[in-house]
């Protein structure tokens, strides 16, 4: 937030860093158990059903795990930091939803692109325009 009255000369509320402190005892663990999924699953292989049961709980849980992490962080912050974050995942959603479109469009058009980036092209896209949006946000703050 940008009310200074609760924060030492850092610039930074103590409010502020309990919040951010929460959010990464959180965001981190689900983080390391996600990786450790995709590694998990890349030396078990997905040759069998179960393999591949395996591999899509192995990396659908700790993504459903973030999305409780995200919901948490949001419901903690205060009222500006909130119209900050959803300005930008308003943006980032945009971009994420324009990007699909596109890829779309480009299949129609006969293009043949990767699978793998117009499935992970316009997560990125959205997920990189919210970070990068927050991020100039708050320090304009």
């Amino acid at each position: 937030m940008t009310n200074k009255l609760d924060s030492s000369d850092r610039g930074v509320s103590v409010g502020d860093e309990r919040r951010k402190r929460a959010y990464l005892k959180e965001f981190v663990p689900v983080i390391v158990v996600g990786l450790a999924g995709i590694v998990a699953t890349n030396v078990v292989g997905n040759e069998s059903t179960a393999d591949k049961v395996f591999e899509l709980a192995a990396r659908f849980v700790p993504l459903a795990l973030l999305g409780l992490v995200i919901v948490r962080h949001i419901c903690r912050l205060d009222d500006y930091e909130k119209l900050i974050t959803f300005r930008a995942m308003s943006v980032g959603f945009g971009l994420s939803m324009l990007s699909a479109v596109f890829f779309a469009f480009a299949n129609t058009a006969g293009l043949e692109l990767s699978s793998n980036l117009e499935s992970s092209a316009p997560f990125l896209i959205g997920m990189l325009t919210w970070g990068v949006g927050v991020y100039f946000q708050q320090r304009q703050a």
